[in-house]
């Protein structure tokens, strides 16, 4: 509910975050693919950033098919992003790069001038060093303004391979991403994800 999310706002506050991550798709009814408009979402992203104050806040609506709870329609995914866009406050939209309306989303945050962070997770293992350096590459070629990949490592030295990627995500990216960490709070009402990020000179 809009109460639980902004009660982990709160609990936010003092915290050393760079961004907080709104997830959407953990919000009813959008969650079941309701129709999306700034009604439904301004009054509540009005009290959120009042609460967060200055952090930066990353927009998200997760689809089932990508680990989420979502179960938009693809035009309503694509109604819920040019409704978000169209909303103050918001620093980074979230897009799935396998979503059949990706490039129409893009375009709308890039016609309000809204960075996008396209997004892909893989939750049935990790590719190879190539597999991903060729699916980063071809994320970039979107012309969005961060990627985001994510995999399933099976242990330690699964994760080594990912390194030498790094400064390759980092090449073109709005935001440098220095480090991870596990989400602070989960609820019905939002997950927030705390991530330490740096601004890249491009």
């Amino acid at each position: 509910t809009p109460e639980e999310l902004l009660q982990e706002a709160v609990q936010l506050r003092g915290q050393p975050v760079d961004l907080v991550e709104w997830r959407l798709d953990h919000l009813a009814p959008l969650a079941r693919g309701a129709q999306p408009d700034a009604a439904r979402i301004g009054p509540v992203l009005a009290r959120l950033t009042d609460t967060l104050g200055d952090v930066p806040l990353l927009v998200t609506y997760r689809t089932v098919g990508q680990g989420g709870r979502g179960e938009a329609r693809p035009e309503q995914y694509l109604a819920l992003v040019g409704a978000v866009a169209g909303l103050p406050a918001v620093d980074l939209v979230d897009v799935e790069f396998d979503h059949p309306e990706r490039d129409a989303a893009l375009q709308a945050l890039r016609s309000v001038g809204v960075p996008s962070l396209l997004s892909h997770h893989d939750w049935d293992g990790q590719p190879t060093a190539e597999g991903m350096a060729a699916l980063v590459q071809r994320m970039q070629a979107t012309g969005a303004d961060a990627v985001k990949l994510a995999t399933t490592p099976a242990d330690a030295p699964t994760v080594s391979v990912a390194v030498p990627l790094m400064p390759a995500l980092c090449a073109r990216a709005a935001f440098r991403w220095r480090l991870i960490r596990r989400p602070s709070g989960q609820g019905r009402g939002g997950t927030f994800l705390p991530v330490a990020v740096e601004e890249s000179s491009r």
